[in-house]
């Protein structure tokens, strides 16, 4: 259950074979164009929101408006006490090795002791915990993903979209672990809970951490 999703699979909206590959070419051109904006320090400017947005509608357009088809449900799967848990989880693995990054930091002298103003926190969560996160998912996951999924296997659309977040993160310049890794937990999450909601959930949440320990150490 962990493994494979069920159906009604994310993509089964896109019926013909003619409409799955048309989904799946827009999908490849619009994370194409992504990295091209990102590589110009585009990040969540409007060009990359412009992109989010109009790519998706053509998705939804060839779906014939099948929203959760394309992740748009509340519906989790196999049920939200399982994502409840895997959250759970995923919080405290996060917490545990970022305190044994941060104890090692603190105990060689190199945390960060300047005074963090709080505007400078709220725009750095807004930013990274809220903006970046929905432009994000809607390119890799909702588009690449249920792109992918009406035309190739469950682990191949994980694999692929992973493989493709984590270069995103190489032209960033931000290639951490978690960077790298993290593009196929999502995509593993959206398409076994079938919910958008998810991985928004998970990289926002993932995203703040991060950027509260880096304003500290």
């Amino acid at each position: 259950m962990l493994w494979r999703d069920s159906p009604p699979y994310i993509g089964h909206g896109l019926t013909t074979s003619k409409i799955k590959y048309t989904a799946v070419l827009i999908a490849f051109l619009t994370v194409i164009f992504d990295f091209y904006l990102s590589g110009h320090g585009i990040y969540n400017d409007a060009p990359r929101k412009i992109l989010a947005i109009g790519s998706l509608i053509l998705i939804l357009v060839l779906s014939k408006g099948n929203l959760p088809s394309n992740g748009f449900s509340i519906n989790f799967y196999p049920c939200k006490k399982f994502w409840l848990i895997t959250s759970l989880v995923a919080f405290f693995v996060t917490v545990f090795f970022l305190s044994i990054y941060g104890s090692y930091l603190f105990f060689s002298g190199r945390q960060n002791t300047a005074t963090i103003p709080k505007e400078f926190l709220f725009r750095q969560l807004k930013y990274f915990a809220f903006e970046i996160p929905l432009i994000e998912e809607t390119i890799y996951r909702v588009v690449l993903c249920a792109s992918l999924r009406s035309v190739a296997g469950y682990k191949t659309t994980i694999f692929i979209s992973g493989t493709l977040f984590a270069f995103l993160h190489f032209i960033y310049g931000n290639p951490a672990i978690d960077n790298i890794l993290g593009g196929y937990f999502l995509s593993w999450a959206f398409l076994t809970g079938k919910s958008i909601i998810i991985p928004v959930v998970f990289h926002s949440a993932g995203n703040a951490l991060f950027v509260i320990f880096g304003l500290f150490f």
